[in-house]
């Protein structure tokens, strides 16, 4: 059974792996959950049990970790771009 760390390193690997299938078309942009969707699977993964509910919010956890900088480095460069026209 993996540690917990050896299982972030993998939900981190596999965030930035699907975010690059996004931004190259490989995967739909419809893989993309809103927070209705996100909240109807945590309600599903609650009534499954503690174990595969904590999985959930782990998962949630760490690609909101692994995107937020991702994010912060779009929006930095499209600012100096903005900056400089």
């Amino acid at each position: 059974m993996p540690t917990g760390a050896v299982e972030g390193a993998i939900l981190s690997v596999f965030t930035v792996k699907m975010l690059g299938r996004v931004l190259t078309g490989e995967a739909s942009v419809r893989n993309i959950s809103g927070p209705i969707t996100l909240a109807d699977y945590a309600g599903q993964s609650a009534q499954a049990g503690a174990l595969v509910f904590v999985g959930y919010l782990a998962l949630i956890s760490i690609s909101l970790g692994v995107l937020k900088p991702a994010a912060r480095a779009v929006i930095g460069w499209r600012s100096i771009a903005v900056l400089f026209r």
